[in-house]
């Protein structure tokens, strides 16, 4: 009696592991069409987390093109409710649309010549750039790590320092655990 009890326990088990098999759900994750809202995520000077979902891509003439990014920063150093948010925008450039890391920087390990820069303005009027830094200076870096040819989008990560203008008496902005995800291209 006890050996049927375990052959009857184990068949509904093995029946329930095979009903999960062919639930409609399984074909959904499945289908490279579906497309999420595009995201980009960074963590700004590890003080705050920025997350927008106003991310889209903008092509140049010589087959460039810049993700950008539109959010806002929090300056905590500004009492005023009405002010204390400020529009930023990012800006990612790449000079190829095909999964591989971005340096900065031309070096000898990147034999493929893949280059990004990146900027970051925010309303003041504060514009800070990759291209700021000293030319041995390494300024960071994307990837892009996936391209869905079926649902037309690219996901990726970055991290930045970005550098104001010479002579500014602003600081750098460091960029760290940035991601973007499903932006249409």
């Amino acid at each position: 009696m006890r050996k049927l009890k375990y052959i009857l326990a184990s068949v509904v088990l093995a029946a329930g592991f095979a009903s999960c098999e062919t639930e409609s759900i399984d074909e959904k994750v499945k289908d490279n069409t579906i497309v999420a809202k595009p995201i980009l995520r960074f963590e700004l000077n590890d003080q705050q987390t920025v997350v927008t979902d106003e991310v889209r891509i903008d092509w140049t003439n010589d087959n460039m093109f810049t993700v950008t990014a539109n959010f806002s920063v929090l300056n905590a150093a500004d009492p005023s409710e009405e002010t204390r948010y400020k529009p930023a925008t990012l800006a990612i450039s790449f000079n190829s649309l095909t999964p591989a890391n971005f340096p900065t920087r031309l070096t000898i390990n990147n034999p493929n010549l893949n280059i990004s820069t990146a900027s970051l303005t925010i309303l003041n009027g504060a514009t800070y750039r990759t291209s700021n830094a000293k030319e041995n200076e390494d300024a960071g870096f994307a990837n892009i790590r996936e391209i869905n040819d079926i649902g037309k989008y690219i996901d990726g990560d970055f991290e930045y320092i970005l550098y104001p203008s010479a002579g500014s008496n602003l600081e750098p902005q460091r960029l760290r655990n940035g991601k973007f995800n499903y932006v249409k291209y």
